[in-house]
Formats: structure tokens, C-alpha cells, sequence
């Protein structure tokens, strides 16, 4: 998953992105970040849940929360908790695993989930946006120019 911290603008904060593979990276990342703040970061103090589609990067976007500090940042993918159950439990009623074993109907938006090429060349122009040089106004240049 992509994980991007909170920064003024968005293009400030998709500089920031990494790939983070799972749960425990996520804390350790957050723990190393936030390390001058002398709180040892746990997995009970970071929240990840559902923030909404971003259609400027075009990310179905996840919060990321840790108590105490607010909102570090943003990830392109859920990341349970490591206390969260991946598997679901022995089911029983029968009724649940007819409809557990029937064929998934997409309910998500078609725009919602998005490859990984189209992040990833996302993430390309906008690092091709940052380290473009500028040309100084002509004001500036006819004053280099003396």
C-alpha cells in the first residue's frame, strides 16, 4: 500500500509517499516519524479507516490516526490491526455461507480502486512537477543580466 503523510498541500504530501507491505511496517514508520516526541507509538494508538475517493490523485483514500497526535497521514489501502481477525471465524449458520460462496457482485465505484501502474504514474508526474526548475520572472533575469 501507498501511505503519504499530512502535509499543507497535496501535492507537498504525495513527495512524502512510501510503500509500506504491511501493519507492523506502518507503526514502525509512524514510530521512526514521530520519534522526537519521545511517545513510543503501539499498534493500539494508530487508526486506519475509510476517508473517501480523492479524484485529484485518484485514490480511494484511507485515514491514518494516532492518538494523542492526530491525523499523520493518508494510504491508498485498508491495513487491519494486528488484533483484527484476517480470517473470519468458523461460521455456522448455513444461510451465511450459501451467500459467502456465491459469486461477488462489485459495489464499489469503478472509479474507486485503481491499479498500481496508475498510482505509481501518478506519483511519477507529480515528482516530475516538484524538481522542475522554474524560469525567473524576466524582471529578475534583466537584473542578473547587469
Amino acid at each position: 500500500m501507498w501511505l503519504r503523510e499530512n502535509r499543507r498541500t497535496i501535492w507537498q504530501s504525495l513527495a512524502t509517499s512510501v510503500r509500506i507491505k504491511n501493519r507492523a511496517q506502518l507503526v514502525r514508520y509512524i514510530a521512526g516519524r514521530l520519534r522526537k516526541s519521545r511517545v513510543a507509538i503501539t499498534d493500539d494508538l494508530v487508526h486506519v479507516s475509510h476517508y473517501g475517493y480523492d479524484d485529484r490523485i485518484d485514490w480511494d483514500e484511507y485515514i491514518i490516526v494516532v492518538e494523542g497526535f492526530g491525523v499523520f497521514g493518508y494510504s491508498d489501502e485498508p491495513c487491519p490491526s494486528a488484533s483484527e481477525p484476517t480470517q473470519p471465524a468458523e461460521i455456522a449458520d448455513t444461510g451465511i455461507v450459501s451467500a459467502l460462496s456465491q459469486p461477488r457482485q462489485n459495489t464499489e465505484p469503478a472509479q474507486a480502486r485503481t491499479s498500481a501502474a496508475a498510482k505509481n504514474a501518478s506519483l511519477r508526474r507529480v515528482g516530475q512537477k516538484t524538481t522542475a526548475k522554474r524560469k525567473p520572472p524576466a524582471s529578475v533575469a534583466a537584473k542578473r543580466a547587469v
